[in-house]
């Protein structure tokens, strides 16, 4: 048996109150809800029952008496307030994702949001995290709808928000690493780090997409998996466009069209860096084409980037350093632009996400005071 028990690196001096939050609410469901109706029996003249029972079909061989007796409160409950593709209700698609069928299926997707959970609230902020769970997880039973092919049997569980959750994390913290318990008691037990994007591709590949296209019978869910996790990949990549801000655009300077005069040049703009007047760069990149902002050599971009993030235009720095990492340029400028990308990341408290960026500098042949720099910040962020 293998499963993930922690992820390194984490937000220092940071509490995850919507994980917290959510997982005592899925807690506090199966305490308070689930143990105490799973004694109770079904009632025969219930109307769920005779609804379910209509369900199956008359080749079932059940009477509602004989129905009703493998049932329990719990099971109508369920019935209840579950998603059921054959009847989806949208009121169905949030309360669903607080029921769980025990304990194991408890258990299992709370250590998975634990893990995973806290590194994603902090970069999208907490409402922007809670947002981002819910709607991953009501995408996750509607994709589970489509494949279900109206079927009337009720699903419930985190999972396909948690999926989506996992799907976030694989896709902005690929670099962090995940320890993984392996237990084959008494042949071996020990603990291992692995990269995290071996380790949700695995998850995604081998325990979700596999039984899918393979028809796998059970009680998993495999479709409401796969369609949490593409959903919450499709969602971080628009979300790092847009440095999950609203207004999304709010800290990038417009551009504006020079009306009384030619518009400024790239040999405009570096000129007025060479000469570190930030003021007049920083006017100049405003009123100019991108075109002529790209044209700009790797470390006068760098230089740019960290002035344009001194005056508050954070998301525009950004933009102007990933482009640079678009462009075919040698391997040791490519590591200083991650280096500055690392930096920019850790000044802002995002120690999880400078990480990704900083453990790629020294694939990069970077120069010695890079290499040093980059390893200086990648401490820093592994420090306790």
């Amino acid at each position: 048996m293998i499963f993930p028990i922690g992820d390194t690196p984490n937000p220092r001096n940071y509490t995850p109150w919507v994980t917290w939050t959510l997982m005592a609410i899925n807690i506090g469901v199966f305490l308070f809800i689930t143990l105490p109706l799973a004694w109770v029996g079904a009632d025969s003249t219930d109307p769920r029952v005779v609804e379910w029972l209509g369900l199956l079909g008359p080749g079932s061989g059940f009477t509602a008496t004989t129905f009703a007796a493998q049932l329990s409160a719990w099971d109508l409950f369920v019935f209840e307030h579950g998603f059921r593709a054959s009847d989806p209700a949208s009121l169905d698609l949030l309360t669903a994702m607080f029921m769980h069928a025990g304990l194991p299926h408890l258990a299992g997707n709370m250590l998975f949001l634990w893990i995973y959970g806290d590194n994603v609230e902090h970069r999208l902020g907490r409402r922007g995290f809670l947002l981002a769970y819910l709607s991953t997880g009501a995408l996750s039973m509607l994709a589970y709808a489509v494949l279900a092919h109206g079927s009337g049997a009720p699903l419930i569980g985190a999972s396909g928000a948690i999926s989506g959750v996992l799907g976030l994390y694989a896709l902005m913290f690929p670099g962090n690493r995940v320890r993984l318990l392996i237990f084959l008691f008494p042949i071996l037990v020990r603990t291992v780090m692995v990269p995290a994007w071996i380790v949700l591709g695995l998850y995604l590949l081998l325990d979700n997409v596999v039984p899918l296209l393979l028809g796998a019978a059970g009680n998993v869910a495999y479709g409401a998996h796969v369609g949490g996790f593409v959903a919450g990949v499709a969602l971080g990549a628009l979300g790092e466009r847009r440095r999950w801000q609203w207004p999304w655009r709010g800290s990038t300077p417009r551009r504006q069209v020079a009306a009384d005069g030619p518009i400024p040049s790239a040999q405009d703009l570096s000129q007025a860096i060479e000469q570190g007047d930030r003021r007049r760069a920083v006017a100049l990149f405003t009123r100019m084409p991108r075109r002529e902002v790209e044209a700009l050599p790797t470390q006068q971009v760098i230089v740019l980037a960290d002035w344009l993030e001194a005056v508050g235009y954070d998301a525009s720095a950004e933009e102007l350093l990933r482009r640079g990492l678009s462009r075919r340029v040698p391997p040791a400028e490519r590591a200083r632009v991650h280096l500055a990308l690392g930096l920019s990341r850790l000044r802002s408290g995002q120690g999880p996400l400078a990480w990704q960026h900083l453990r790629r500098v020294e694939g990069l042949d970077p120069d010695p005071e890079t290499l040093r720099a980059a390893r200086i910040a990648m401490a820093e962020v592994a420090s306790p």
